[in-house]
């Protein structure tokens, strides 16, 4: 057989959806079918003469030697996979058969292109992959730096970040953004260096992808892909990655992957801001967003144990609003809200980062002081939250003032367990309402 051979079925072999290559002992390109083009980008004319090495991926050299020298031994290859480089930059997977003629000392290969096949594949990977994050892990950070690893899998990439609108709302609604995730992390924020701000603006802006290149620094070219990162119901934020190699541009599949892996990680965000919510309302009121009933409990068993292991004191504080009725009567229950949210924040700023203050009901507010030395302590804690409350309230406008009747109790003094102080607080508190009470009415 000759390389001539080729000449009369040249005809029909260009018809094949395959390519047929001969390759002389050299490694270089001595006959290439006309379906070249659509499998490596380069016409016949290009890569004829060629050497086969120089459009191989350089991960995949070593062992493609290894096969092309067990064919020139006469060894059939079958069913071999690698990757090569097209002329556009983008790789293109190739599944090869090949045989040695021995006559001719040439190497006759088919070569199919497999790319769609290996996208399906890691797409379908990338979706059970990314569930999996999603359900595995409690942090965004955490669930964002394994999509990282997952996309530079199925996309070479050298740096990827995540922008999402905060709170989730909508850009109509004039939200603002923030970068959540970038790799590799920078805090250097201007865009003349970092353009992924400008550019994830330009997504959120547009609501459409993106593929561009930037300088990088005086000597090179940052090539960009970024896409929408849309959810069922709403525009979440963008996904941007960059290549450092400006003379390897993204391609159109890895664009259709990105937006594939872009979906994956709407639904895992949004998944786990859903359960982020949940959590949210199941542990904190919804009115004064202070912690509730329930989360309150759970930390004043956590802080108890504490205290027995170190021998150390911890109090509580019961609070009832005084004349909280008469702001609802008087001003309507939208006004009583208000009041009720006012009163929330001024506790928090009467404590420390270490107490809890939750809503139980109503206008009663419970507070847990931790690492309590002395009762004086907890007496200066009531003498504070006494002068905040008592300070007008300006609610829209109204403006209006309220009293308050203040329990407490003392652990180890007052109780062991968290009923016995709940009662003794309570108790307290119900005593210095009723002085009030009887105060008032004389």
């Amino acid at each position: 057989m000759t390389v001539a051979t080729f000449g009369p079925l040249s005809n029909y072999i260009d018809l094949l959806l395959d390519t047929i290559c001969v390759v002389d002992e050299a490694g270089r390109f001595v006959y290439v079918s006309a379906g070249c083009e659509k499998v490596f980008g380069y016409s016949q004319e290009e890569m004829v003469g060629r050497q086969m090495t120089d459009m191989l991926h350089p991960d995949d050299l070593e062992i493609t030697l290894r096969k092309a020298n067990e064919v020139m031994q006469g060894e059939p290859l079958p069913y071999f996979e690698n990757r090569y480089i097209r002329k556009d930059g983008s790789i293109a997977h190739i599944m090869w058969s090949a045989r040695w003629a021995e006559e001719d000392k040439l190497r006759v290969a088919v070569a199919r292109d497999i790319s769609g096949r290996i996208r399906a594949e890691a797409r379908q990977r990338a979706t059970f992959a990314i569930s999996e994050a999603a359900h595995s892990t409690q942090d965004l950070q955490e669930l964002f730096d394994l999509i990282r690893k997952i996309v530079v899998g199925l996309i070479p990439v050298d740096s990827f970040s995540i922008t999402l609108y905060n709170h989730g709302h909508l850009p109509e609604a004039g939200a603002s953004s923030v970068v959540a995730y970038t790799y590799p992390a920078t805090h250097d924020t201007r865009e003349t260096v970092d353009p992924r701000h400008q550019l994830a603006h330009h997504i959120l802006a547009t609501n459409t992808s993106l593929m561009t290149h930037i300088q990088a620094d005086p000597t090179g070219i940052a090539n960009w892909i970024g896409v929408p990162l849309k959810a069922q119901t709403q525009a979440l934020g963008a996904v941007l990655a960059s290549r450092n190699d400006g003379h390897q541009n993204f391609s159109e599949p890895e664009m259709e992957l990105l937006h594939f892996v872009s979906a994956q990680i709407a639904a895992a965000v949004e998944r786990h801001q859903m359960m982020t919510r949940l959590h949210h309302l199941a542990l904190y009121d919804s009115l004064t967003g202070l912690p509730n009933r329930s989360l309150f409990e759970d930390r004043m068993r956590l802080a108890l144990a504490r205290a027995r292991r170190r021998n150390a004191m911890l109090s509580l504080l019961y609070i009832d609003l005084d004349r909280f009725k008469e702001v609802n009567d008087k001003f309507g229950h939208a006004i009583g809200d208000l009041l009720l949210s006012q009163v929330a924040r001024r506790l928090e700023g009467c404590l420390r980062e270490c107490d809890t203050v939750a809503r139980l009901s109503g206008d009663e507010f419970v507070i847990l002081l931790e690492n309590v030395t002395h009762q004086s302590h907890v007496s200066k804690v009531s003498d504070k939250i006494r002068s905040s409350l008592m300070d007008e309230f300006h609610l829209e406008s109204h403006r209006t003032s309220i009293g308050l009747s203040i329990g407490s109790a003392l652990y180890p003094e007052h109780g062991k367990d968290m009923h016995s102080l709940m009662r003794h607080a309570d108790g307290q508190m119900y005593k210095v309402k009723s002085r009030s009470d009887t105060g008032n009415r004389s």
